[in-house]
Order: C-alpha cells, then structure tokens, then sequence
C-alpha cells in the first residue's frame, strides 16, 4: 500500500471525503500533502501508520467502541450503528436527543443500533447504556453529499461561495480570484457561514457580503 493510499484510509476513518465537485462542476482529489496536513489538524501523528494505529486504540478503549461522532444520512432507510457490546449484555437502550428538543428511544438488536428512517436533519445527542456503561455521542443527520463536520472538532467558520454564471472556463479565474488557488477543503460548522457571495447573473462579478 502506498503513503497516499495509507492516507486516503486514516482520512476515511475520520471522515474526510476524498472527493467533491465544485461550483464549477469539476470533480477534485486532495493530494498527499494536503491530506497529511488534514489529518494532522485533527491532532493525529504524521506518519499514517501510527496515526491508524491511536485511532485503533482510542476504538478499543472507547464505550461501546463507538467514535466520538457517527454521520448518517437523513436518506437511508435502515441506518444502523455498530457496536461492541460489554460483556454480559446480549443489547443496548438507547436515546437519541434531537436538537429541537425531542427525541425517540429504543434498544438495539443485539450488536447492531437500528436508527429509525427520516431523521431530522441536524447535530443530535445519541445516548447508549448497558451492563452499567454508557456514553453519549454526537449524531449528524445530513442530506447525502451535504459537507459536515462535527462541532467538536471545528476548525472555523465555513465560507460559501456562489460564483457568477460565466461561460465554460471563464468562471474559473473569478472563483480563483476569491478564493486563491488552494486545493479544495471545506472547514467549519455548516450553519456559521461566513461569506455568502450574491451574484446570479451571467454578467456580474462576484459580491461577497459577510453574514
């Protein structure tokens, strides 16, 4: 396995997506550099071997062996969590807290937390506790493709950007213009945007505007 394929796994563990499309709809690859610096942002080793590796030991040291933060799309129709049960328990009850304040509950079967389908969308508490042990995790419930990332691991306000409908390439170098020619990564908490730019027309230029 190369360094950048070793990458690409400790980068799916904690779930930074190895592709997306941009305003312009061309599809985009970070490269070894750019995901070396990702990882490291969430505080992992360099070396990606190692980094597998504590990501390996806080699984088998966290309850349940369940991460800090699960995302589930809001479409699925039989979304299910993983997990590791203590011993001497054959399930689990558990509460998922909705932000709105609401919430539903209920028990797993055996290792597997069968989530209901049509989740709001949202940042939600999942509550999980059996044979004397619990924990509580972050639940993200977004639209398939949509950008998260978990609060707790914010590294900025996101900036959304809407460039102008210029022909073909043309629009390149005015998104360019705006947002330097850094490789593609989004930051930040979805619902904090920074900047919203506001031209729709064929001919305008971008406007940016701080939210």
């Amino acid at each position: 396995m190369s360094r950048l394929d070793e990458l690409r796994h400790v980068a799916g563990l904690i779930g930074i997506q190895m592709r997306h499309v941009d305003a312009l709809g061309v599809w985009h690859e970070p490269s070894e550099d750019t995901l070396a610096a990702l990882i490291g942002a969430f505080g992992l080793p360099a070396d990606p071997k190692q980094a597998a590796d504590r990501l390996a030991a806080e699984n088998a040291a966290a309850p349940f062996g369940l991460s800090p933060v699960q995302i589930v799309a809001q479409e699925a129709t039989d979304a299910a969590v993983p997990l590791r049960l203590p011993n001497g328990s054959n399930s689990v009850e558990w509460h998922c807290r909705f932000e709105d304040g609401t919430g539903v509950s209920g028990r797993s079967d055996a290792a597997a937390l069968h989530l209901p389908p049509a989740l709001p969308l949202g940042y939600h508490k999942l509550a999980v506790q059996a044979g004397g042990v619990a924990a509580e995790i972050e639940l993200i419930v977004a639209r398939h493709g949509d950008a998260v990332l978990p609060s707790g691991r914010c590294l900025g306000p996101t900036c959304l950007l809407r460039v102008p409908r210029l022909p073909g390439e043309e629009r390149r170098p005015a998104l360019e213009e705006v947002v330097g020619r850094r490789e593609h990564a989004f930051f930040g908490q979805p619902d904090v945007p920074l900047l919203e730019g506001l031209a729709q027309d064929d001919d305008a230029e971008p406007e940016l505007r701080r939210a």
